[in-house]
């Protein structure tokens, strides 16, 4: 009787918030489609060690003169408000502020984008339970870039840590020039 109950008890709890092959499922659907789904939420964040000085804004050697390398958070809502934050101390923590409102097709193409690389793979190998300060970004690649790639939609969370020369980094870089070209971040 107890496996009986059971049974039913966990069957029902798929059948109303979903198991995770119902997840998957439902995440290639909508990946297949091109469609983003509803709930689809993108953010990156660029964590980089820097100079004091250039923290302080004094030009120095050595600054990332790439825009995929400087330090940066990125976030595109469910409604489709892009918000960026730009310069050191930029983290998972930082909530920046509205930048603009992306039109249905730009929201189209950043989820094409993600979709069509191994970034969105449930089993990449940068998937990471949680981002990581600065400084554990910091240390674990050795005082380079670290990208910090977060999404959801259509059932699946997923946040990836990507290091410099690390798989994925290609992607990452990708990503973070279209934000940042959404957000109309100079070169």
């Amino acid at each position: 009787m107890r496996r009986v109950l059971a049974s039913i008890v966990l069957a029902a709890a798929c059948g109303h918030w979903g198991c995770a092959g119902g997840r998957d499922a439902r995440f290639e659907q909508a990946a297949a489609s091109g469609e983003p789904p509803a709930d689809f939420a993108l953010s990156a964040t660029v964590l980089r060690p820097v100079p004091l000085a250039w923290a302080a804004g004094v030009r120095v050697a050595g600054g990332p003169a790439k825009v995929s390398e400087r330090p940066a958070r990125y976030m595109v809502e469910a409604d489709s408000v892009l918000r960026a934050a730009l310069g050191p101390g930029a983290s998972d923590e930082t909530f920046p502020p509205r930048t603009r409102q992306l039109t249905r097709a730009q929201r189209e193409q950043l989820w094409r984008e993600l979709t069509a690389t191994p970034l969105a793979d449930a089993d990449h190998p940068a998937r990471a339970g949680r981002a990581p300060t600065i400084d554990e970004a910091a240390q674990a690649s050795g005082g380079r870039t670290t990208w910090v790639i977060e999404f959801s939609g259509a059932g699946r969370r997923q946040t990836l840590v990507i290091h410099e020369g690390g798989e994925g980094e290609a992607e990452a870089r990708g990503l973070v020039d279209s934000l940042a070209r959404l957000a109309w971040v100079g070169r």
